[in-house]
């Protein structure tokens, strides 16, 4: 819970105790002294719902608690009003309360600032790990419009294919921290039903935020390459591009992008329009996810489900072709001149479908110079483009939950026909979502079935170290090295 959350909760039960220990005295006269004390909850319950509001905005999972503490106000302003000092030191009487009403008054009071208060823990408002490299992050989106393809999704197919792309990138500026969720209103009223609840449940991910500054100043390109730097490293800023999963969405492994952009490399995202959980625009338009995408093998039949899969991979990876092209030809936000951006050779990391569209991108685009996976989903990839395997270093990291199925035996395959293979290894205790910082949302993450058992900071701050290594190796200084796997197994 955040700060004034607390506060709210504990003054407000507090304010419910004094109101029933006062109320129970019946008809007997009460002591001035004690109107004080009650004037000083009122004050106390009226300022903290004031300040919480104020500062850090009203959530619906606090609406119990905001009922009580107006009722502690209400009661108490009654109670101090018939506490005025007489002559003779006493309050004027006052009309005698049911015991029983007020106890119960008070368990009612009391309950509800527990449901307030378990309903704020068990969905906060959530911190993600912060970047720990030598740099600030600077964050920006922008939308892309490909001319050359035809949108294949939606309730109304047809018109060019519209993405908004998202790029972290290292600055020297400083300045408000950015949301981690763009356009949070549409996100929670689309996501919602797509997860089984109402999409109010999730208006408090409008209060999550990231270091990272938006429009910040891109920071000045190293005069000079590393050292070890391989021969053809192209001069400006090292660059990786992520791709999210179905039903993800750009900001989904946020973490790892701006650990990599504080360690000096710019990562560039999309939202897969139609593919992504939503994907909002600047002129207002809400493109939600397309179940169509990819229909479900019971309702359209193997062979259906298996051609929508691979044309979803397909078309994964020529968004991030088409994006990598936008930005080589200069058309690119201001923030990301094309003289500062090193795009000859890049780094490809995605999860689950969109590890499997980085892959096929990688297998058909020299740009292509080192590929980090996270429970690939490689099975939709043509086999006849697997065949040969990938000669760029590649890492492949699952889940627990992933391994064995029958993606795992053409995942297998596939690396032992790569000579670039450099390990396939897998999480104990991860599951699928693990890998994304949707484990972060709830402490009871496990129960909603958003993580494993694994202990997820560790395993994100592993990964982070994992792909700084992996990445600085592949772009900068020659080979990359695997010693950030030491907590991780190696695939038997």
């Amino acid at each position: 819970m955040r700060p004034f959350e607390v506060v709210l909760s504990v003054v407000t039960a507090l304010g419910v105790v004094t109101s029933a220990l006062l109320g129970a005295r019946g008809s007997r006269a009460v002591p001035s002294s004690s109107g004080a004390v009650v004037a000083v909850a009122v004050a106390a319950a009226a300022a903290s719902v004031v300040l919480q509001l104020v500062i850090e905005g009203p959530r619906w999972q606090l609406v119990p608690v905001y009922v009580v503490a107006f009722a502690v106000v209400v009661v108490g302003t009654r109670t101090v009003a018939g506490s005025r000092r007489p002559a003779g030191g006493l309050s004027r009487p006052r009309p005698a309360a049911p015991r029983w009403l007020v106890a119960t008054g008070a368990t009612l009071g009391i309950l509800l600032v527990a449901v307030g208060t378990g309903l704020a823990i068990l969905l906060p408002v959530p911190s993600l790990p912060p970047p720990d490299g030598p740099s600030g992050v600077g964050v920006t989106r922008w939308e892309l419009v490909d001319d050359a393809r035809i949108e294949q999704y939606g309730a109304s197919p047809g018109g060019p294919r519209r993405l908004m792309a998202t790029a972290w990138y290292p600055t020297d500026e400083t300045g408000a921290a950015s949301p981690w969720v763009s356009d949070p209103g549409p996100f929670a009223r689309e996501v919602g039903p797509q997860v089984g609840v109402p999409g109010f449940v999730l208006g408090h991910l409008r209060y999550v935020t990231t270091p990272a500054v938006t429009d910040a100043g891109l920071a000045p390109v190293p005069e000079a390459p590393a050292p070890d730097a391989p021969p053809d490293a192209e001069a400006g800023w090292p660059v990786v591009v992520y791709s999210h999963g179905w039903a993800g969405f750009a900001s989904i492994q946020s973490d790892l992008a701006e650990r990599l952009a504080s360690e000096g490399i710019v990562v560039l995202a999309l939202d897969h329009t139609y593919g992504a959980a939503v994907t909002t625009f600047p002129d207002g338009t809400v493109a939600p996810q397309d179940p169509a995408a990819l229909p479900d093998e019971q309702d359209v039949g193997p062979a259906a489900s298996d051609a929508a899969a691979t044309m979803l991979e397909a078309t994964f990876s020529d968004d991030v072709a088409f994006l990598l092209d936008h930005l080589a030809a200069g058309h690119g936000p201001d923030v990301l001149p094309r003289a500062a951006l090193a795009l000859d050779r890049v780094g490809l990391v995605g999860h689950s479908t969109g590890a499997g569209a980085m892959t096929w991108l990688c297998l058909v685009d020299d740009r292509c110079a080192g590929l980090l996976g996270f429970d690939p989903w490689v099975e939709p990839i043509p086999a006849e483009l697997l065949a040969d395997g990938l000669d760029v270093p590649m890492v492949s990291v699952r889940s627990e939950d992933w391994q064995g199925n029958d993606n795992d035996v053409v995942l297998r395959d596939f690396h032992d026909a790569s000579s670039g293979d450099m390990g396939l290894f897998v999480v104990p205790g991860a599951t699928h979502r693990d890998f994304t910082l949707l484990p972060f949302l709830s402490p009871a993450a496990e129960a909603l079935g958003l993580s494993g058992s694994v202990d997820a900071t560790a395993m994100h701050a592993d990964m982070e170290e994992l792909a700084v290594a992996f990445f600085d190796g592949v772009l900068r200084t020659g080979p990359p090295s695997l010693s950030a796997m030491d907590t991780i197994v190696a695939d038997p």
